[in-house]
């Protein structure tokens, strides 16, 4: 956002206010994806220590990966058919 506030002449112009809706589309769209990454993480942290809890072997890195993968597309999948997040209990 810009404010102009030296404009003498009139009290309206001096209290104008642009706004960058461009800017503000990709700080949100940045917002989002720092959002999804942290989720991610997080989620991907919880199941470790499930798995921690449980006893059961830990996955390595590139295992993890595809778990994380398989686990992003089925929510993209469930977006696509606008299932995901109406009530649906994920246990």
């Amino acid at each position: 956002m810009k404010s102009v506030v030296d404009s003498e002449d009139s009290v309206t112009t001096s209290m104008c206010i642009t706004v960058d809706n461009k800017k503000i589309g990709e700080l949100e769209s940045k917002i989002q994806k720092i959002t999804e990454t942290w989720k991610e993480l997080i989620l991907r942290k919880e199941r470790e220590l499930e798995r921690k809890e449980k006893e059961v072997l830990a996955l390595d890195d590139n295992e993890g990966d595809e778990e994380q993968l398989e686990i992003r597309l089925c929510a993209e999948e469930l977006k696509d058919k606008d299932l995901f997040e109406k009530a649906i209990d994920a246990k």
